[in-house]
């Protein structure tokens, strides 16, 4: 007789609110990030930056989502040290295990 059995590995004393924590930041800054490049997208489609405003804005934008994107990766990073690449999940891998 076999059985199928799902394994998923996990790394042993991981703190599961910790990462939850850190993925909800991830979402958070997405979100951020999202909203600064449809402003951006906004600001540079009307054509040619003529204010001393509007250039600064783009270059506060532009600056913004530079920091924003770093923060991003890095909290991948540390997020998957913590846990394994849980943000590309590899499938679930089906064993069949014989039993006796």
């Amino acid at each position: 007789v076999r059985e199928s059995v799902a394994f998923r590995p996990r790394v042993p004393g991981l703190e599961d609110q910790g990462v939850a924590t850190l993925q909800r930041r991830l979402v958070a800054l997405n979100q951020e990030k999202q909203l600064m490049e449809s402003e951006y997208t906004r600001l540079t489609s009307r054509g040619a930056l003529k204010s001393g405003e509007d250039r600064r804005s783009k270059l506060d934008l532009e600056r913004g989502l530079e920091m924003v994107s770093s923060q991003i990766a890095s909290l991948r990073r540390h997020v998957r040290k913590l846990e394994g690449d849980s943000l590309n999940p590899k499938p679930v891998q089906n064993y069949s295990v014989l039993v006796r």
